[in-house]
């Protein structure tokens, strides 16, 4: 069996109410899994560490905690993943994210490299010609990757940094998001395989969630992301009936 961890990425001295539903809610769904706060060095632990004795720290240098460019930065180097090289998979868990069934030995088995939600227009990388020429083409649109609730293969994430160091320091030089950095690169290297937007629906949600569940006759997927920016409501009554 595929080994998983759960990583909870957090920065600040506690949570608000909603994130701490969040990770209460996460409790009574990964009973038996590995969870792991992933933080900055000079991070003040008391309020985790009483509230979540039994949830370890993994803490890497302040900077990455700093800032949006500072998490995307943390996202794609070796040596975050390096951490978690005990296991195959990491769950990315962010404090304001859902599980609610942990099937994740089921979507391991599918042998996936990255999995997240599906973005429902897409998002388009537009290269310039000495990439396109590197690339075999200018404009490539990725629909599937959002990465606040993803499965990751540990190796292959590492591996693909490595790969694909061009298309990483494209993400360097212009401060792009990390997932699509994932999501691109299921679309530029074979060695890295990511669903389409129809099986990921099955996996997480963000946009558009009550679309996404209405074409999967009813099924709610295994988490969600930014559960109460995007259709709350929604979110809410899926709660009242996820037991």
């Amino acid at each position: 069996m595929h080994s998983v961890a759960i990583t909870i990425p957090v920065y600040k001295a506690a949570l608000n109410l909603l994130e701490q539903f969040s990770l209460d809610y996460l409790l009574t769904k990964a009973v038996g899994r590995k969870l792991i706060f992933v933080g900055p060095l000079g991070l003040d632990t008391r309020y985790y560490a009483e509230r979540y004795p039994d949830i370890v720290f993994e803490l890497y240098d302040d900077c990455f905690f700093k800032s949006i460019a500072g998490y995307n930065e943390l996202m794609l180097s070796a040596e975050f993943y390096a951490r978690f090289a005990a296991y195959d998979y990491i769950l990315i868990h962010q404090t304001d994210a859902l599980l609610f069934k942990d099937n994740l030995n089921e979507w391991v088995e599918q042998g996936y490299a990255y999995v997240g939600a599906p973005w429902p227009s897409g998002m388009t990388l537009n290269l310039g010609p000495e990439d396109s020429a590197f690339f075999g083409g200018s404009t490539f649109q990725a629909y599937v990757g959002n990465g606040g609730f993803s499965l990751r293969h540990v190796q292959r994430c590492m591996a693909i940094l490595e790969e694909a160091s061009r298309l990483r320091a494209l993400w360097r030089t212009h401060q792009l998001n990390e997932d699509c950095f994932f999501a691109f690169a299921g679309l530029l290297h074979t060695s890295f395989s990511v669903p389409t937007p129809s099986v990921a629906s099955r996996f997480a949600l963000e946009l558009e969630p009550e679309r996404y569940v209405a074409m999967n006759q009813g099924e709610i997927p295994t988490g969600c992301h930014a559960w109460w920016k995007h259709d709350f409501p929604f979110w809410q009554k899926v709660i009242s009936v996820v037991k």
